[in-house]
């Protein structure tokens, strides 16, 4: 919840929840097998676990924060109804790019490729990368819908959103790369990166 894919759920939320608000009613489809909701992210609309087939004539709006972390069976009714219109925020294809680590066993393989099979049924996607969005195309079309969030910072907006330069850096010698040592976290790119600036 509080890392990096959770926090820039959490921020596109709020400002979906912030665009709704006088106008339009926010319902939060979760996941009743997960743990629950922060009280600050529940208190942005009503929680439901499912969304009944009399209820979607009355959605405008699906938003999707993480398509590609469960099963698409519990939204597919919100992604084939003609009068939803569908996003996903779309953060990386990891398990693509490392499929002997994520997609080791036939099982883990047909979820992915059901996941990946769904993203055809949004209308638009929100991509944290221009690499995310370029992959994204590769996956369904040239002329898929993708706007290029970046990263959501809560603190300061979005992450392209400072101009510092490396003299505004109070340890302007050091980097610090917050993340495991898996090879999704690409902790080359930060050294490299690091020894050019």
């Amino acid at each position: 919840r509080r890392r990096g894919v959770g926090r820039h759920g959490e921020y596109v939320l709020r400002s979906l929840a912030a665009s709704c608000e006088g106008r339009r009613d926010l319902v939060l489809l979760i996941d009743p097998l997960l743990p629950g909701l922060d009280a600050a992210i529940a208190r942005l609309g009503r929680s439901v676990g499912a969304i009944g087939a009399n209820e979607i004539a009355d959605v405008d709006v699906f938003m999707e924060l993480s398509p590609m972390t469960a099963s698409p069976g519990p939204v597919l009714p919100l992604l084939l109804a003609s009068n939803v219109r569908s996003f996903a925020v779309v953060h990386d294809f990891i398990q693509l790019q490392y499929p002997e680590m994520y997609l080791a066993t036939d099982t883990r393989w047909i979820a992915y490729r059901t996941q990946l099979e769904a993203l055809a049924h949004y209308d638009a996607f929100l991509a944290n990368s221009e690499a995310t969005a370029g992959k994204l195309r590769d996956v369904l079309t040239p002329d898929t819908s993708v706007t290029v969030t970046g990263i959501a910072d809560p603190f300061h907006g979005t992450a392209g959103s400072t101009d510092a330069s490396r003299g505004d850096l109070p340890f302007a010698r050091y980097v610090l790369v917050a993340s495991g040592a898996t090879p999704r976290k690409n902790l080359l790119a930060a050294i490299a990166a690091h020894t050019v600036y």
